[in-house]
C-alpha cells in the first residue's frame, strides 16, 4: 500500500488554516494509502524560524525512508514550507540510490526567495531556493550538505505571481519556467510531456510538487493565496495520464485550506485530483 505522510502545519504562511487540511484530507477521503504519520508542530511554539527547520528534519527522514522502501509515495501538507523536508528525503534517498531527482513544481509562485529578498519574511515562499542551496543552513543542509535539485532538474508550471529577486535567481541558475501564459497557449498537456520526456531521456527519477493555488481560485477557492487565470483542475485532470507510462516517485499536495472552502467545492475537487494521483500506485506495497 502506498505510504502516506501528513504534515498539519501552517506556520511557513500568512493565512493560518492550511494546517487542517491534511486532516480534513485524511478524515474526510477515503484514499487507498496508508497514512503512516501527521505531523505536526510542537505545541503552542508560533516562532517560524525556530519550529519549522525541526519539522522539516522530521520530514525528511520520513521522505527518506518511504523513498528507500517503496516505489512511489504521497505526501500531504499545509504550508509550502515542507517542500523543503519532503524533497530534500526524497532526493537524499534518490542520491544514495546513485540517481538524481528531478522536480515539476506546480505552483502560481516562484517560491524561490532566501531570508535576505522576501518581503513578507513567509517560509513557504523559500523553499526551491533551499532545494537549490541557496538560503538559511538550517533548511539547505536537512541530511546532507549537498543541494537536493539541480536547476537542469527543475521545472516550474502555472507561475503567475513573483517577486523580482526569486526571477533573477531562477534565470541566473536557468531554471525552466513555464509561465502561464505559455501553459494556457501550449496547453498543459504538451507542457507536461516536454517534461516528462525529458526526464525520460535523462532517465531520471522525480517528483511532483502540486499547490492548490496552481488552479484557478474560482473554480478551487480554498487557498489562502489565491492568483487569478490559474488552472483548471479538469485539465489538469486530463493531462494527468502522460506521468502514467513514467511515473513520479512522490507526489505532494500541498495548501489546502479547509476554512475557505465554499461548500466543499474545493474538497470535492480535491478528492478527485488525489484519487486520480494514486489510481495506478494503490497496489504498491513496501519492500
Amino acid at each position: 500500500m502506498i505510504p502516506c505522510l501528513g504534515v498539519a502545519s501552517g506556520l511557513g504562511g500568512s493565512h493560518r488554516g492550511s494546517e487542517k487540511g491534511p486532516i480534513v484530507i485524511r478524515e474526510r477521503i477515503s484514499l487507498p494509502v496508508d497514512w503512516k504519520e501527521m505531523l505536526c508542530p510542537t505545541p503552542n511554539v508560533q516562532v517560524a524560524w525556530e519550529e519549522i527547520p525541526v519539522l522539516n528534519e522530521k520530514i525528511a527522514r520520513i521522505t527518506f525512508s518511504h523513498t528507500m522502501q517503496a516505489p512511489f509515495s504521497l505526501i500531504i501538507t499545509g504550508d509550502h514550507s515542507s517542500g523543503v523536508g519532503t524533497w530534500s528525503g526524497v532526493a537524499e534517498a534518490q542520491r544514495q540510490k546513485g540517481q538524481e531527482l528531478g522536480l515539476i513544481w506546480m505552483d502560481a509562485h516562484m517560491d524561490a526567495h532566501v531570508p535576505e529578498t522576501t518581503p513578507s519574511g513567509n517560509i513557504h515562499g523559500m523553499p526551491l531556493a533551499a532545494l537549490l542551496g541557496h538560503g538559511a543552513k538550517n533548511l539547505t543542509h536537512l541530511l546532507s550538505e549537498h543541494p537536493k535539485i539541480k536547476p537542469e532538474n527543475l521545472f516550474l508550471v502555472g507561475i503567475r505571481c513573483y517577486e523580482d529577486e526569486e526571477k533573477e535567481l531562477l534565470e541566473k541558475l536557468n531554471v525552466r519556467i513555464y509561465y502561464i501564459e505559455e501553459v494556457k497557449s501550449r496547453g498543459l498537456s504538451q507542457v507536461l510531456s516536454e517534461i516528462v520526456n525529458t526526464f525520460s531521456e535523462r532517465q531520471l527519477s522525480y517528483g511532483v510538487s502540486l499547490d492548490i493555488d496552481f488552479f484557478d481560485p474560482s473554480v478551487m477557492p480554498a487557498t489562502g493565496t489565491p492568483e487569478a487565470n490559474g488552472v483548471d483542475p479538469d485539465e489538469f485532470l486530463a493531462a494527468y495520464e502522460l506521468f502514467d507510462s513514467y511515473p513520479p516517485v512522490a507526489f505532494e499536495f500541498v495548501e489546502f485550506n479547509p476554512p475557505l472552502d465554499t461548500n466543499d467545492e474545493s474538497l470535492r475537487r480535491v478528492d478527485t485530483i488525489l484519487h486520480r494521483v494514486v489510481q495506478n500506485h494503490a497496489s504498491c506495497s513496501v519492500a
